[in-house]
């Protein structure tokens, strides 16, 4: 199971570092990808999850690794909405933050059920479009942890509210 965090802004990638960790105790073989919504900071978010004591790896990153790392940042441009159709669960970013949200309609489009937080002043239409629809609007870390741990056990729900948001995307 794949745990996607895209179009997160500073501040936010802790969180979701904190939330997956957490997470990692009843799903050990989740994988988390954070995609920064600004690539300049890939950097700093592999230097946050090494100290959270995680292995870590960009995604432009030559060598190979050992093993499969248990964290991969997304540091390139345009690859973000097929990184969405890998993931078994996406949370969008800008919405822990003052920022206003994210696009959440993107990984809806590719079937996967997507968790967002509070702050989604700038995206109102398509909070409404989800909300119920394959979009969970989450009020904080905890919450975030609560729900992904009840999609993530149980594949079956994930797959339905996938499909829920693709289709309210497409309608």
């Amino acid at each position: 199971p794949i745990f996607i965090a895209g179009s997160t802004h500073e501040g936010e990638e802790a969180v979701i570092i904190d939330v997956f960790k957490r997470l990692l105790a009843d799903h050990p073989r989740l994988r988390l990808v954070l995609a920064p919504r600004y690539i300049e900071r890939a950097a700093k978010l592999k230097a946050l999850a090494e100290a959270a004591g995680l292995s870590v790896r960009a995604r432009t990153d030559k060598d190979p690794a050992a093993e499969p790392p248990r964290v991969v940042v997304l540091d390139t441009i345009g690859e973000l909405s097929l990184a969405y159709g890998l993931g078994s669960l996406v949370f969008v970013g800008g919405s822990f933050t003052s920022r206003g949200g994210q696009n959440i309609l993107e990984p809806a489009a590719q079937g996967r059920p997507v968790l967002f937080g509070p702050n989604m002043d700038n995206f109102h239409d398509s909070v409404q479009v989800l909300v119920g629809r394959g979009g969970i609007q989450v009020k904080d870390a905890d919450h975030l942890h609560r729900v992904a741990h009840e999609l993530l056990s149980r594949p079956e729900k994930l797959a339905e509210l996938g499909e829920l948001a693709r289709t309210a995307v497409t309608q």
